[in-house]
């Protein structure tokens, strides 16, 4: 069972604040929420005969994950990983999500606008720590001075936390295995 749902508002859609970049590497490979069956068929492709890489038993059933090529709408591979479950007293196994191989990764010497970046140093002022996960909304080039960017910081509501610029060498992308991480607020400090 593939939910069309499933495809178009999560894993197609780009306007997704966590989810989008997956959708942006399957829109450049041909793939569209308009025409999200396509993707669908492609799964039960080239996924469904796999044998499946990681099996783990839950609470609520049998999850299955398959790593395999997708032969993409522009004729290119692009490898996958596939989550299924089974979930107990059913029989047929459901797309849970998919993402990309980290393989497929692309080294970026710069931050693109509005993808997300980590922070690499503590900024007490501000109240961030390393690993706050912040969207680039702005670069800065100074002749004879690293790139810099200007990051907004929010916390899981979609309040602004801070704006802050700093330079490239205090951001990094984010990478395969980061997961956002919740921690107690910790309040700006303030000099007046």
């Amino acid at each position: 069972m593939i939910a069309e749902d499933k495809l178009v508002a999560y894993v197609l859609n780009t306007a997704h604040r966590r989810g989008g970049s997956k959708a942006t590497l399957l829109l450049a490979f041909g793939y569209d929420p308009a025409h999200w069956q396509r993707l669908a068929d492609d799964l039960r492709r080239f996924h469904l005969p796999r044998n499946a890489d990681r099996m783990r038993e839950t609470d609520y059933g049998m999850r299955y994950e398959i790593r395999a090529d997708l032969l993409t709408p522009s004729g290119r591979l692009l490898t996958v990983r596939s989550v299924w479950q089974i979930d107990s007293g059913a029989t047929v196994p459901r797309l849970i999500t998919l993402f990309p191989d980290s393989r497929n990764e692309v080294p970026m010497t710069s931050f693109p606008l509005y993808e997300d970046a980590i922070l690499l140093i503590d900024l007490p002022d501000d109240g961030l720590r390393i690993g706050d996960i912040g969207t680039v909304v702005e670069r800065h080039a100074v002749p004879g001075v690293q790139p810099g960017y200007s990051v907004e910081f929010f916390d899981l509501l979609g309040n602004t936390v801070a704006v802050v610029t700093v330079p490239a060498s205090a951001l990094r992308r984010p990478a395969p295995g980061d997961r956002p991480v919740v921690r107690p607020a910790e309040p700006a400090l303030r000099t007046e």
